[in-house]
C-alpha cells in the first residue's frame, strides 16, 4: 500500500459540511495546572502576531470558545485577512435555544465576523446533559444555521457515552472528542473511540480531535502522537494548542518528516 500523505497544508472535506480544512488546527484554549487558559494570558495583540505567522505558514483553522477568553485575540489575528480564507470554530456552553441564539450572536460580534464556520456546543459531558443540549442548544443553533451565522453545528465531547450517542445524530455536521494514541484524558479504550469516529465519518460527519499530546502529558511523545492522529484515515483534522511560537513550529516539523 501506498503511503497516504497527511501534512498539514493538504486540504481535506470536513464531511459533508462543505468546509475544506487542514489536516491540523489550532487551539486556542489550552488549559494550565488551574485551569486558566494559558493563552488568555497573553496579550491579545501578541498572540495575534502568532496567529497570523501560524496562517502564512498553512494554518488557516482556528479553535476558540466563548469561554477561553481569546475571541480578542483570534479577531486581532483575522484582520487584514481575507475571511474566506479562515475556517473559525467557536463554541457555546448555552443550553436553551434563546440562550444560545443570544451567545451565539455575542461571540460573533466579540470575533468581528458575520458567521462561525462552525460552532460547537461546547463539553457535553453527560448523556443528560446531551439531552438537555439536543432539546435547547441545538434548536437555537438550526436557527442560527438557517440564517446564515453558522455554516456547521458540532458538538464537542470528553466522554464515550455522548459520542456514541453524537455520531448518530443527524443535525450534528461535526463532532470534536479527545482522541490520542496513549488514551490520556480518555474515558474508554483507543479502540472504541475508534469505532464510534469512524461511524462519525462513515455518516458523513465532519471528525475532529483534541487532546493529541494530552494537554502537555504527552510533550515527550509528541512527535508520534501527532503522527498517529494524522495518520487515522477517519479523523479529518487534528488539533494542536498554540500557547507559544514553538509549538506550532514543532508541529510543521513533525508534518515535514511525515511528507
Amino acid at each position: 500500500m501506498g503511503k497516504t500523505p497527511c501534512h498539514a497544508f493538504q486540504l481535506v472535506k470536513l464531511g459533508t459540511t462543505g468546509i475544506d480544512v487542514p489536516r491540523l488546527f489550532l487551539g486556542t484554549g489550552t488549559g494550565d495546572q488551574r485551569g486558566d487558559c494559558i493563552q488568555a494570558k497573553t496579550a491579545p495583540e501578541e498572540y495575534a502576531l502568532l496567529l497570523k505567522e501560524a496562517y502564512q505558514q498553512g494554518l488557516n483553522f482556528w479553535d476558540t470558545s466563548d469561554d477561553y477568553g481569546t475571541h480578542p485575540h483570534v479577531r486581532l489575528g483575522m484582520q487584514g485577512i481575507a475571511r474566506e480564507d479562515l475556517i473559525i470554530a467557536t463554541k457555546t456552553y448555552a443550553s436553551t435555544e434563546n440562550e444560545t441564539r443570544e451567545s451565539v450572536q455575542k461571540s460573533l460580534k466579540e470575533l468581528g465576523t458575520p458567521y462561525a464556520d462552525i460552532l460547537h456546543i461546547h463539553s457535553v459531558d453527560s448523556l443528560d446533559l446531551y439531552e438537555q443540549k439536543m432539546s435547547g442548544a441545538l434548536r437555537g443553533l438550526l436557527q442560527e444555521k438557517k440564517e446564515g451565522r453558522i455554516k456547521a453545528i458540532g458538538l464537542s465531547t470528553h466522554t464515550i457515552a455522548v459520542l456514541e450517542k453524537a455520531v448518530e445524530h443527524p443535525e450534528l455536521d461535526v463532532i470534536m472528542t479527545n482522541f490520542n494514541k496513549y488514551e490520556v484524558h480518555m474515558d474508554a479504550s483507543l479502540e472504541w473511540y475508534t469505532r464510534c469516529l469512524i461511524k462519525a465519518y462513515e455518516n458523513g460527519k465532519g471528525v475532529l480531535v483534541m487532546k493529541t499530546i494530552g494537554e502537555g502529558q504527552l510533550h515527550d511523545k509528541a512527535k508520534e502522537s501527532i503522527q498517529y492522529n494524522l495518520s487515522r484515515p477517519f479523523i479529518h483534522s487534528v488539533c494542536i494548542g498554540m500557547t507559544q511560537r514553538r509549538d506550532f513550529i514543532e508541529s510543521l516539523e513533525v508534518i515535514r518528516e511525515l511528507d
